[in-house]
């Protein structure tokens, strides 16, 4: 029953068989097969582990632990995975470092090193304020710990120094636009005065001067003195008296 073909496919009959085995006083032979088998199916798991297949991969890996009753349990399947999670980190595998510290998380009843361990794939992946919380829920546990208060310390400092980054950069901008507003010359709307027009006083305007008329022209003259007729002649003077020689 266990070939080389055996697989997931195949483990309802072995766990039926197992059963029999068991219940006819055959505990121990029913224990060999089920270490073989566990170590059969591990195998696969991890293959699939192997392809990426995380999901499925953990899934199978359970069920396989789960048929040795006296095998470590759940602790292979974390120590497992912590393997793979360490070997991506080490590889500058960041991203798949993460999602397999994050099954570790899940499957470790969130001991402190799993939350350090996830804290540092975060740091490395530049998830700062993440890695923060998980540094301070493994200190939480092991307050004492030198390296998970190293680790929070670096990964605090990395999280400041990312802000004052993205601070700068639009301060600069700000100031840049600033500048340029500054510099540029404001150009003169069209029909606009040059001054601001004063405010209107209760005064009334003053009048303005009569203009000046001009002097009339000599063919002015003459037209007004048509239009009013000519000027009146003179009245004759009295006839002069003869001298006194001249008289008789």
């Amino acid at each position: 029953m266990m070939g080389s073909g055996f697989g997931f496919a195949q483990l309802p009959a072995l766990q039926a068989q197992l059963g029999r085995l068991r219940a006819d006083g055959g505990a121990a032979i029913a224990d060999t097969l089920a270490t073989r088998a566990k170590g059969l199916l591990v195998k696969a798991a991890e293959e699939e582990l192997d392809r990426g297949e995380i999901e499925a991969g953990v899934a199978h890996y359970r069920i396989a632990l789960a048929l040795d009753a006296h095998g470590g349990g759940e602790a292979e399947l974390v120590a497992a995975l912590r393997t793979r999670a360490q070997s991506a980190l080490s590889a500058n595998k960041d991203t798949e470092a993460v999602r397999w510290a994050r099954e570790v998380v899940a499957f470790s009843g969130g001991n402190a090193e799993a939350h350090a361990l996830l804290a540092e794939c975060l740091h490395a992946l530049r998830e700062d304020g993440e890695a923060v919380t998980e540094y301070e829920k493994a200190l939480a546990t092991r307050p004492d710990d030198p390296t998970f208060t190293h680790g929070l310390s670096a990964a605090r400092h990395a999280l400041a120094t990312d802000g004052k980054r993205e601070h700068t950069p639009h301060a600069h901008r700000a100031a840049s636009s600033t500048a340029t507003s500054a510099a540029a010359p404001v150009e003169a709307q069209p029909g606009a005065p040059s001054e601001a027009a004063a405010p209107p006083s209760d005064q009334p305007p003053a009048e303005a001067p009569e203009r000046e008329r001009p002097a009339a022209k000599p063919e002015d003259r003459e037209d007004k003195v048509d239009d009013k007729g000519a000027p009146e002649k003179a009245a004759p003077s009295a006839p002069a008296e003869p001298a006194p020689d001249q008289q008789h």
